[in-house]
């Protein structure tokens, strides 16, 4: 969020990715991209 008050859009930097098992690796533990559409936020991994 950008405003402290807890106001404002989802930013990237909101979110912390992790993998729990399996052999997968994440290139990077924040999301790449964010986007929304309405109240559904869609969060890219690539």
């Amino acid at each position: 969020m950008q405003v402290s008050n807890g106001t404002g859009d989802l930013q990237t930097s909101d979110f912390e990715l992790s993998i729990s098992g399996g052999s997968a690796t994440l290139s990077s533990t924040t999301p790449t991209s964010i986007s929304r559409s309405g109240n559904v936020y869609t969060l890219g991994i690539g």
